[in-house]
């Protein structure tokens, strides 16, 4: 601004454009970069001895010049503050609110003005409020930022819970002058996680109590997971993770357990029998379901298994086995006839020593000789 010298200021006058002067330069310093600037132009109107009303005039554009920019700043924090999701309020002391944003009042179901610069105890319950004061007050006692959860009740008497950073606005002597808080509503993320873990528990609880083993290998039979049956089943109470399938096999039913590997790696399940030997020498056989397992990428990575011990069924098998040939070879060679029927009477078998009673071969008549016709 160019000034034009046309009258000299009395001292009074000076007095007054000084005092001006010095709130202009204030004013213009918070809200401006230009500062020296500013300080120069009005020290020259003022040595220069200028027409009053020429400073007068310069100092008014300047104030309103500075009202409009804190305004303006003014505008744009509000704008951040009462739009976003964020919960904010600064605290007074450990239980007297000063300002909160529009996210706090509307979580609290209260009008803004009336939250503002009011006691916990007033608006919160009992059990909550001392909860949140006992907070409030380790943060202005230690200086030191907290983060806490916390739980309020909504306007709907649903329980949230609330992450809450207690951060400390410090004053030039290092105490604590106000406590600005940020909360994030975290309550349907913490059911999802006690979902999750109720989940969780529920899959653990079944795969470690089923009688059948279950394990997961990686591609080279390498166990990574193993339940207790699994450790049971191959007679390793300390545990089959990290250990091979090789340990357990010979080299013919390794053989078996790579084949079956390939195929996994081309995506078929299938089911097969292995003999396992276990560290003690006993021997155990498994019939064995396993389905490919693969990576994020896509990537064959192994593959689950259940292993079921057999053994005893296949024991089983066999000595019926031995026992029908045994009793079958008894009756071969018995001179006297012996048959089975079916319910209509038709022969189902019939011993060798038919050749001799009724001149017939054994196989002969089942199917179509009734014992009816014997009579």
């Amino acid at each position: 601004m160019k000034f034009v010298a046309k009258e000299k200021v009395s001292g009074s006058e000076s007095q007054q454009i000084v005092l001006l002067a010095a709130t202009s330069v204030w004013v213009t310093a918070r809200v401006s970069q230009d500062f020296a600037a500013s300080l120069m132009t009005i020290l020259f109107a003022v040595l220069s001895g200028l027409v009053i009303t020429e400073v007068v005039h310069f100092l008014s554009t300047s104030w309103q010049q500075a009202e409009a920019a804190l305004a303006a700043q003014l505008e744009e924090h509000a704008l951040l503050l009462e739009n976003i999701p964020t919960q904010i309020w600064y605290l007074t002391d450990e239980e007297t609110y000063g300002a909160v944003n529009q996210a706090h009042a509307d979580f609290l179901g209260m009008a803004k003005c009336d939250l503002e610069h009011r006691r916990l105890r007033e608006f919160l319950d009992p059990d909550v409020a001392t909860v949140c004061i006992e907070g409030n007050r380790e943060v202005f006692s230690s200086g030191l930022p907290l983060h806490t959860e916390e739980c309020l009740i909504d306007p709907t008497g649903d329980l949230r819970v609330l992450a809450i950073t207690k951060t400390p606005k410090l004053n030039a002597d290092g105490a604590v002058e106000h406590i600005i808080c940020a909360a994030e509503d975290i309550t349907e993320r913490k059911r999802a996680e006690a979902a999750l873990r109720e989940s969780e528990e529920q899959y653990r609880y079944l795969v470690e109590n089923q009688g059948e083993g279950l394990g997961i290998v990686d591609a080279e039979e390498y166990f990574i997971f193993a339940n207790c049956a699994a450790h049971e089943i191959f007679g390793v109470p300390d545990g089959l993770i990290g250990r091979n399938m090789r340990e357990f096999v010979t080299l013919g039913d390794f053989a078996i357990i790579r084949a079956q590997t390939e195929r996994r790696r081309a995506g078929e399940q299938s089911s097969y029998e292995v003999e396992i030997v276990r560290p003690d020498g006993g021997k155990r056989t498994l019939l064995i379901t396993v389905t490919p397992r693969y990576d994020a990428a896509g990537v064959f990575a192994g593959g689950v298994g259940i292993f079921r011990d057999i053994t005893d069924r296949k024991q089983a098998e066999r000595a019926l086995r031995e026992s029908e040939e045994k009793y079958h070879r008894l009756v071969e060679n018995l001179t006297d006839v012996v048959f089975t029927l079916d319910r209509d009477g038709y022969f189902v078998y019939i011993s060798p020593a038919v050749r001799q009673l009724w001149g017939y071969e054994p196989d002969e008549i089942p199917g179509w000789l009734n014992i009816t016709r014997l009579r």
